[in-house]
């Protein structure tokens, strides 16, 4: 097998998890680099602290277990894509790092439809303790001290596959939405693509596997976004005002209570609302963003519902 690393680098949302556990971390084949290590040795150093040598190294120690072990070094996190909730100021800067690492890496990306992702992402956010509203989260009012938000840009995926088409000579980019409908395919377009052997891909598989990380309610989301000021110290501009212990036991037994209410039909109402708003901010900005990447990876996203 060609020894080179595997960075599967995202993005959000798009089946990074289901991946992990249902390909990289169940078969000898693969050795699948710790998440936190990529974390800590790759992605959150500061530039002017990221030791490239020691980030090298890193990359070559785990290059050379897997290659003790016959298995192939899998870097899979998906925040090396660059973060959507913070801007994705980092993204071209990550992809640099991987160059200066590994610059015979291949790279595996998945995409995704811009108007089921946002939606996603934006439950994502609120999970993760975000206050703003979807029409604010959209339309960030940035200023001075708030740079690190939410910016549409990072949806026009074009811009940074094409920036990783010029740093390597290997990247595969598919949708997410084949891997739904046709697994085997897409599995073996990977195994391809990576180097696999027929004669090592017995047992492996994409199918019947639950979701991952699947979205709550929105009813709940919208009472949670309403309530996080209550439960954390370190939300950006809330401050710690609302936070103490009876303010958290509120808004957790509030929670709980609503998500075993009967409100699918609120629910699904407020799913649609999301999902107009939704429509009308993106109309056809991805439009020129999708069909260059069609031209890019030779898939015309069109037919998987691309606008």
């Amino acid at each position: 097998m060609n020894g080179s690393p595997i960075f599967h680098i995202g993005y959000h949302k798009t089946a990074t998890t289901f991946l992990q556990r249902a390909l990289f971390e169940t078969s000898p084949r693969f050795h699948r680099v710790v998440q936190r290590d990529i974390f800590w040795r790759l992605i959150y150093p500061h530039a002017l602290e990221f030791d490239v040598e020691s980030a090298r190294q890193f990359v070559a120690d785990n290059v050379a277990m897997a290659t003790a072990n016959d298995s192939l070094a899998v870097f899979s996190n998906e925040r090396l894509s660059g973060g959507h909730h913070t801007g994705g100021h980092d993204s071209l800067e990550l992809a640099q790092r991987i160059r200066a690492c590994s610059p015979n890496a291949r790279i595996l990306l998945f995409v995704r439809e811009q108007k089921s992702l946002l939606q996603s992402l934006y439950a994502q956010y609120v999970k993760g303790m975000g206050c703003a509203s979807l029409a604010e989260y959209c339309n960030p009012s940035y200023t001075r001290h708030t740079k690190e938000l939410f910016n549409p840009v990072t949806l026009e995926f074009d811009r940074l596959v094409s920036e990783y088409m010029k740093r390597f000579d290997q990247v595969l980019v598919l949708p997410v939405e084949w891997l739904k409908e046709n697994p085997d395919e897409v599995l073996c377009r990977i195994l391809d693509f990576f180097g696999l052997p027929e004669s090592r891909r017995a047992g492996l598989t994409l199918k019947s596997r639950r979701p991952r990380n699947a979205s709550r309610p929105a009813t709940v989301r919208r009472i949670d976004r309403i309530l996080h000021p209550l439960r954390s110290r370190n939300i950006p501009h809330v401050g710690s005002t609302y936070c103490n212990p009876v303010g958290r036991a509120f808004a957790g037994l509030t929670s709980r209570a609503v998500s075993l209410l009967p409100l699918q039909r609120l629910d699904r109402h407020l799913h649609d609302r999301e999902r107009a708003h939704i429509e009308e901010f993106i109309g056809d900005r991805y439009s020129n963003s999708n069909r260059r990447l069609s031209e890019l990876i030779g898939i015309d996203l069109s037919t998987f519902g691309y606008s």
